[in-house]
């Protein structure tokens, strides 16, 4: 029972410099992750100008007659041509440094979660293991 009280306490403190440690690498890495973050944004709304201006052509091809789409790939182009353009405006409403703090914030949490849910598990799988057995080696 000593044995298991002991490896407890191991456990708890490892537990806790690991969560220093990573407090401590999120400070070091918010620049870094902000510009992750920003260039990413920006691709994606890149990319969603070169989708619109794709369906722009292929709606503007069709009504001057170069290229006929049958009905429903008429109707599906404009519908993308609308949503992609308010997903376009949208993003760039939420174009803010605060916007993509927010983002980093949220990603750190799902982060922490998943982290503690692995933890939580592996705690629990290794806990028949026979001593002496490394982690995952199951």
């Amino acid at each position: 029972m000593k044995f298991f009280s002991v490896l407890l306490c191991m456990f708890a403190s490892f537990s806790v410099v690991l969560s220093q440690k990573a407090t401590l690498d999120h400070a070091k890495v918010d620049e870094r992750t902000l510009s992750a973050v920003q260039d990413h944004h920006n691709r994606r709304m890149e990319k969603l100008r070169s989708m619109i201006q794709e369906r722009r052509q292929l709606v503007a091809d069709h009504e001057s007659g170069h290229r006929r789409l049958s009905g429903e790939e008429f109707d599906k182009a404009t519908r993308q041509l609308r949503n992609f353009q308010r997903k376009l405006e949208s993003m760039e409403q939420t174009n803010t440094r605060e916007h993509h703090l927010e983002r980093i914030e949220e990603m750190r949490s799902l982060h922490d979660e998943n982290r503690e849910d692995y933890l939580h598990e592996a705690s629990f799988s290794n806990s028949n293991l026979p001593i002496g057995t490394p982690p995952g080696t199951h």
